[in-house]
This record gives structure tokens, sequence and C-alpha cells, in this order.
């Protein structure tokens, strides 16, 4: 590669939630040269015109490795793998990439037996509580994170330079799980929203990368139910069952140690709590009321940025708290 080309960026997935937000980032920072590997599915392509693409099933080992092998990649991103074997193509052309980042969960540590979890000094759950025995019992509830940690391990024997994200329950524009639309539905028909405390991930979404901003569960709820109402949604004042399960965060061991993140992204950071929540709640009135299916331009979702893998978690400084591997 010329030393004046861009470094090369291969995205595996890339036009949905959080991957589509990270291609948005690379593209607006314009310094990138952008390609996607997915199966092509995704109608309209949000990124049409602006990257190359090669179409391949994530599924598929040998489609992946041939697409691997078309070129030296400096980076390449993964947002659809889920256990050791998405790796096999990945691994065999390892000499050909020159970075590996990964999108993992905080769900690694439901597979994990809590006696062997290790907090910093605000209580945050630390990176090191993964590396214990599997708990069998805890894992057979989990298999998304049992998958992951497992992922993590056989990453840590490749041989390959890798970066893991460890990310918490993720909102934002576009985000396609529902969960997010189960929450500000409630809302707005004025039903009690469960919250959490202590053992139950009452502060999960209370961990703060870098400028300090506590995020607690009845902030965030506050916080999207005055960002609906600034978009002209009636939303009527939330109420709490700190009795009931919220069945919207995925975990049960309360928040992440930001201090490994904090250390691997030196400079990031997250915009303000309050900025993406009115983001997220624009993005939602426009989807519901407007149209069902999401066909806007894709301008409307790369105009606002930068977003960052990290950043799309309603880019408020809750980051990925502590979820970095190095």
């Amino acid at each position: 590669m010329a030393a004046s080309a861009r470094p090369s960026v291969l995205v595996l997935g890339g036009t949905q939630f959080i991957g589509r937000a990270s291609v948005a980032a690379l593209l607006s920072d314009g310094g990138y040269d952008v390609t996607l590997l997915n199966r092509g599915r995704s109608r309209p392509n949000p990124f049409e015109g602006r990257v190359a693409t090669l179409k391949a099933d994530r599924t598929d080992a040998a489609a992946v490795e041939a697409a691997l092998a078309s070129r030296r990649w400096d980076a390449v991103i993964d947002f659809i793998a889920f256990a050791p074997a998405d790796l096999a193509p990945i691994v065999s052309r390892r000499e050909s990439i020159g970075l590996y980042v990964v999108i993992s969960t905080d769900s690694v540590y439901m597979a994990c037996d809590p006696g062997s979890f290790s907090r910093g000094a605000a209580g945050g759950l630390l990176e090191e509580s993964s590396g214990g025995a599997i708990d069998v019992a805890r894992a057979a509830d989990d298999r998304y994170g049992e998958g992951k940690l497992l992922l993590e391990r056989a990453l840590a024997e490749s041989g390959l330079r890798y970066v893991a994200l460890r990310l918490p329950d993720v909102l934002g524009r576009h985000e396609n799980t529902g969960r997010q639309h189960s929450l500000i539905t409630r809302l707005i028909k004025g039903k009690a929203v469960s919250v959490v405390f202590a053992e139950d991930v009452a502060t999960a979404v209370a961990a703060v990368l870098a400028r300090g901003e506590a995020v607690s569960w009845r902030r965030l709820v506050a916080g999207l139910a005055d960002a609906l109402r600034n978009q002209g949604v009636s939303v009527p004042p939330p109420t709490f069952d700190p009795e009931a399960s919220t069945r919207f965060l995925s975990v049960d061991f309360g928040h992440l140690d930001g201090g490994a993140a904090e250390r691997a992204l030196p400079g990031w950071a997250a915009a303000p709590l309050a900025q993406r929540l009115e983001e997220t709640a624009a993005w939602w009135g426009l989807r519901t009321f407007v149209h069902k299916a999401d066909t806007r331009p894709a301008s409307l979702g790369q105009n606002i940025g930068p977003e960052c893998s990290a950043a799309a978690l309603l880019g408020q400084n809750v980051g990925p708290r502590g979820g970095v591997l190095v």
C-alpha cells in the first residue's frame, strides 16, 4: 500500500445499529478506505456509493476468507462474531490483518462465577472478573454471553493483534432489538417503569468514562421522557417499582469499571447524555409516526456524529464501561 493511501478498513456487518453508527463515524472522519462485508440484504444500503462492498454470509467461512484474502487490511471491525467458530477465517488470514476489533458484550460476565468477581474503587466490575472458570449454570441461561466469552478466549490464543469492546445494553438511533421501543411506549402510555437497585442492577447504566457524568436508571428514564416531550410527544411522569425487574437490562451484576477503556482510548469522550437522548427521541419519533420502515436518507443518520461503536451507547458518558481488552 502506498504511503499516501488511507488506512484500509474492512467492516463485517456495518449497516445496522451500532455498525451503522461506526461506519458513519469512519466516513465522517474521511481518513479511512472503508469496505463492508455482509449479505447485502439491507435495503436501502445507508452507505450506497460511499463504501466498497463485498457480499458474503458471515456463516460461510470460505466466503469470508476469500474476501479477506483480496487485500491486506489495516483493520478489520467485526460486529457479527458470536462464537469461536466465527474466528476461523479471521485467524487463517491473520498475517494480512493489522488490527482486529470485535464487538463483545458485558454479558460475558453472565457466564462467570460471581465468586470470582473483583471491583474497582468505585464499585465497577473489573475485566479480570471473566478470567476464571465458566459457571455452567449461569452460562446455560446466557448462551450469548458464553459464546462471546469463549470467542474472546480464542482470540487471546490466536496470534492476532486485537481489541474486544465489551459493550453494555445499547440504545440510540437505528436500534433494532425492540427493547428501546418497548421502553418508550411504556413511558408514553404512562405505565409503571420498573427500576432495579443493588444486586438487580440499579446502577447498571451509571458507569462513567470521561466527564464523570453519573447516569442512574431514574435519570436515564426521566431524561428520555423529557426528550420525547421536546419532540411533542405526551409523556406522563414516569413512576418506578423498586420490587420489579426492568426486563430491559441484560445483566445482573451492576456496572463495570471504566479504567481499561480510559487507558486504551485516550482522548475519547462520548457526547453528553441529554444530547444523545434528544437524538434518539427524534429518530424514534420519525420512525414511529412517519413510516414504520426506516427509509430515510443516510445523511439523517450521519450528520450529527462523530459516533464510534462505543459512542453508540446513547452517546452518553457511559461508554464501553471498561469493555476493552488489550
